[in-house]
């Protein structure tokens, strides 16, 4: 993914430039953020144009309730 896109991989619809050989509508990553949010988590993303892309997801441990 080119590093000036990365900022807007939680909009709506938006697909990175270097993606029109992959299908997609561009939801996935903002509908992920909001469920992340919902569970306490967060997400780490590391790109490096050229190389590829990793998306980190963390969620919290539940706790017991005894």
């Amino acid at each position: 993914m080119p590093t000036n896109e990365v900022k807007y991989i939680y909009d709506p619809f938006f697909r990175a430039s270097n993606t029109s050989r992959f299908e997609g509508y561009g939801i996935g990553m903002p509908l992920t953020r909001n469920i992340m949010r919902m569970h306490r988590g967060s997400i780490e993303v590391i790109s490096a144009e050229n190389q590829g892309t990793t998306i980190k997801v963390f969620l919290p441990l539940a706790s017991r309730q005894t």
